[in-house]
């Protein structure tokens, strides 16, 4: 993933990219995280009307909230963590987050193909894969029971 990440140049994007890996969200709701969202002393992120319309919120990593700290000190967004690059469009599309993704995966040298939800899933994978729920919650992935969360990874045993 550090190669991947790596080939992001613009500190924007990778931002983004690195908020959908590191806390599993789709990028619909990445481009909808509101600054308020952000709760580093707690260290989670709430993501707002995700699966099912519900609210979760997912642990986040220490490198993540010092990457998000440093893009606000830089970007000073007043709402949005990330905003849009035109005033009257306030929010970064979802394809501006799928065409990043791609180029990154080009710069890189990376033959598999990855999306924004290859992100999504590697958290999970990630999670699962040390053997524990994720948080203690499979809610932090969007699913209402953990073995609704294993089968949506199938490399993840389910016995």
């Amino acid at each position: 993933m550090s190669r991947f990440f790596g080939a992001i140049h613009n500190f924007k994007h990778r931002a983004i990219l690195m908020t959908a890996y590191g806390t599993g969200a789709t990028d619909s709701e990445v481009v909808n995280l509101r600054v308020a969202d952000v709760d580093s002393q707690r260290m989670v992120i709430r993501v707002r009307a995700g699966k099912n319309k519900k609210d979760r919120y997912t642990d986040a990593l220490p490198v993540l909230l010092e990457l998000l700290r440093r893009y606000w000190w830089a970007a000073r967004p007043q709402d949005l963590v990330v905003h849009g690059p035109l005033a009257h469009r306030p929010t970064i599309s979802v394809s501006t987050i799928q065409s990043v993704c791609k180029a990154a995966q080009a710069d890189a040298k990376i033959p598999k193909l990855i999306t924004p939800h290859t992100l999504r899933h590697s958290f999970a994978t990630h999670l699962l894969g040390e053997w524990h729920r994720p948080a203690g919650n499979p809610g932090t992935v969007g699913h209402a029971q953990p073995d609704h969360a294993r089968r949506a990874i199938p490399a993840f045993p389910t016995s």
